[in-house]
């Protein structure tokens, strides 16, 4: 019998929470969990069509930029509120709920803040450098949308952690419908450019979360003396787990950055299209990733490590057989696809697509792994390994994009994500002989 560690006990939460979906209702949650998911992925997948496709290429991959910063807050916000709350709340009354929430919503006001002022800053020292492209409107632009993006995220995972994933659908479907018609509605007057967009999504999403808060407020309690304690349980929870995606997450990040450097914002177009088709598969992805993190948590709970290791092996093999077909698509016809989606402004890339598909294939293997430490309590580890990306980006990467353009990007990511996965998988290793060790050590004992 393995000792209960924070790790574990983590899991079993989750598992709990899980298995309340899976319960008499499961059938009709689940399906509205990937309605939602579908509502939200194409919301996103169209936005970027439309922006590519009314847009020069150079304000597409100024898009691109913004939203890599979006992410980055995402990242934090994750971390730090989503998945705590996610974790703890099934476990509390409904009064210490409302109250958890009030708190982890002044958390969210203080992410929001922090974010502003970095992007107001960051706008302020572009301008007054008279940086090109436009970089600084983005971001001004961003100061404003940032705070309403991140508070949809904050009510999507209130809804979720309720159950209530008919609320959810129903506020990603009308954020949906008011950002699709207002995008379609700039770009049919000409005004359509990369800041502008960013204000259409941060209207459409501060509208249903406005909506969302009259209806629903009653789920929040602030109570100032519960703010600090909250924010130290959260962070004492989800530290690595932020330090780790943020880790992964920069090493993603920076290389438009990189590109925009030495090539400008038309490169930089051109790569927000080619990783836009790959994100096709997102929905297939993401769906497989939550059923299968839940599933690693239970192995561990449940299984010795002999019986772990394979159970990790065979979802690495079966989720990479089903990513596959998508992967081979990409990798045959991604040229085509890019024009089809985006125009023929953004073709002769095929190479670069070829590259993304034998990087999605790495996926499967490397999100499996990554749960599995996590479940197994070795979060520090499992953040020490996302140090790989950014020792490849430093090393070769810049170089890769400095010498090779968008082809470079696409190659130093797929090093990166090569070699990460081979270290996910050494730490994984040790883990369970070290894990092993012990058994053998107490049996002998």
């Amino acid at each position: 019998m393995k000792p209960a560690s924070p790790g574990m006990e983590a899991a079993r939460r989750l598992l709990r929470w899980l298995d309340t979906i899976n319960s008499a209702k499961g059938a009709r949650a689940g399906t509205l969990a990937l309605a939602d998911q579908l509502a939200a992925s194409a919301t996103n997948f169209l936005t970027g069509v439309i922006v590519g496709r009314a847009c020069a290429p150079q304000e597409f991959g100024l898009y691109m930029l913004g939203f890599s910063i979006v992410f980055l807050a995402m990242r934090l916000q994750t971390a730090l509120i989503s998945t705590p709350y996610m974790v703890f709340s099934p476990q509390l009354t409904e009064e210490e709920r409302k109250k958890f929430a009030g708190s982890i919503l002044v958390h969210q006001f203080g992410i929001t803040a922090l974010a502003m002022v970095a992007l107001v800053v960051a706008g302020i020292v572009i301008r007054a450098l008279k940086s090109p492209h436009d970089l600084a409107d983005v971001l001004f632009a961003l100061t404003f949308a940032i705070g309403f993006i991140l508070l949809r995220d904050f009510v999507r995972n209130i809804c979720f952690s309720h159950l209530n994933f008919m609320a959810a659908f129903f506020l990603d479907c009308g954020i949906g419908v008011v950002q699709i018609c207002g995008l379609l509605g700039l770009a049919r007057v000409g005004l359509l450019a990369a800041h502008s967009a960013f204000l259409v999504i941060g209207a459409a999403c501060g509208l249903a979360v406005a909506v969302w808060f009259l209806s629903s407020g009653a789920l929040l309690a602030v109570r100032r003396r519960e703010v600090v304690p909250t924010f130290r349980r959260n962070w004492q929870f989800g530290r690595w787990i932020f330090a780790s995606g943020l880790l992964w997450e920069s090493g993603l990040s920076v290389y438009p950055w990189i590109l925009t450097f030495f090539h400008g914002t038309l490169a930089t177009g051109v790569w927000a299209a080619c990783f836009g088709v790959v994100a096709l598969g997102n929905p297939l992805l993401l769906g497989m990733q939550n059923y299968l993190g839940p599933r690693i948590a239970h192995a561990y709970v449940d299984f010795e490590s002999a019986a772990m290791r394979g159970f990790v092996m065979r979802s690495s093999l079966y989720f990479t057989l089903a990513t596959l077909p998508i992967a081979t698509v990409i990798a045959v016809a991604g040229g085509f696809l890019v024009i089809l989606v985006y125009g023929e402004k953004y073709a002769g890339h095929g190479s670069v697509m070829l590259i993304l598909a034998l990087g999605l294939l790495l996926v499967p293997v490397r999100f499996a792994l990554a749960r599995s430490l996590f479940a197994m309590d070795r979060a520090l580890l499992e953040c020490a390994t996302n140090l790989v990306p950014l020792v490849v980006l430093v090393t070769l990467g810049i170089w890769l994009v400095k010498s090779f353009s968008v082809i470079g990007v696409a190659f130093g990511l797929l090093l990166g994500d090569l070699l990460v996965t081979v270290a996910k998988f050494v730490v994984f290793e040790l883990v369970l002989r070290t894990a092993e060790g012990r058994v053998d050590d107490a049996a002998l004992d």
